[in-house]
C-alpha cells in the first residue's frame, strides 16, 4: 500500500478531499448497507479504490456479471497495485462427464487463497459467483498447506493433510489441483 500511496496520490487526494466521500466512509466505518449511485464503471473502480486505501480494509465487490467483473477487476487492479482478484462464478454443467477442466477451480481457489492471506485488497464477483456456498474463511484458512523444497515433511502426514483439504487420492496427477 506505501508503494500505492506514492504513485497514486494525485489520483485519491482529490477523491479524500469530497465532502460525500467522508460522508460515505464514515458511513461505512457503521454496521449497514449502503449503495452509492451514479458513478460509470471507471469512476467506480476509483471510489471503491479509495475506500479501500483510506478505511485499510478489504473490500468485497459485487457486479452484475462475469465480463463486468474481469473489467472492474482489471481496473481495481491498477489502483490497488495489482492486489484485487475476480471470484469466478462455478461452472455448471447437466452432464455427466468423465474429465472436466480444473483451470476455473484453481483459479477459484488462488482468488480465495489471496484474500484468507491477506494478499488480495479487493475480491470481485459477479452475480451468479455471489450464488456458490463456500466453507468459512477460518476453515479454509486451516487448510493451507505451504510447502518448499527446503522442507521436510512425511508423505503420510501430507496425504492426510491433503485428504483433510478435500483432495483426491489418485494414482496419476494430471493437472495441478
Amino acid at each position: 500500500m506505501q508503494e500505492l500511496a506514492k504513485h497514486y496520490a494525485c489520483l485519491f487526494k482529490p477523491l479524500e478531499e469530497l465532502d460525500a466521500f467522508q460522508t460515505l466512509t464514515d458511513a461505512l466505518r457503521k454496521p449497514g448497507v449502503y449503495s452509492a449511485y451514479g458513478p460509470d464503471d471507471a469512476q467506480r473502480a476509483h471510489l471503491i479504490a479509495g475506500i479501500v486505501r483510506r478505511m485499510l480494509r478489504p473490500a468485497l465487490v459485487v457486479v452484475p456479471n462475469e465480463m463486468a467483473a474481469l473489467r472492474m477487476t482489471e481496473d481495481l487492479n491498477l489502483l490497488l497495485d495489482g492486489r484485487a482478484r475476480n471470484l469466478p462464478a462455478r461452472d455448471v454443467s447437466f452432464l455427466k462427464t468423465a474429465a472436466a477442466s480444473r483451470e476455473l477451480t484453481m483459479r477459484r481457489i488462488d482468488a480465495l487463497g489471496d484474500c484468507a492471506t491477506g494478499k488480495a485488497v479487493a475480491l470481485v464477483v459477479s452475480a451468479d459467483a455471489m450464488m456458490n456456498r463456500l466453507m468459512s474463511a477460518q476453515r479454509f484458512r486451516e487448510h493451507i498447506i505451504e510447502i518448499d523444497e527446503a522442507m521436510r515433511m512425511e508423505p503420510a502426514d501430507l496425504i492426510a493433510r491433503l485428504t483433510q483439504a478435500g483432495y483426491e487420492r489418485v494414482q496419476l496427477v494430471e493437472a495441478r489441483g
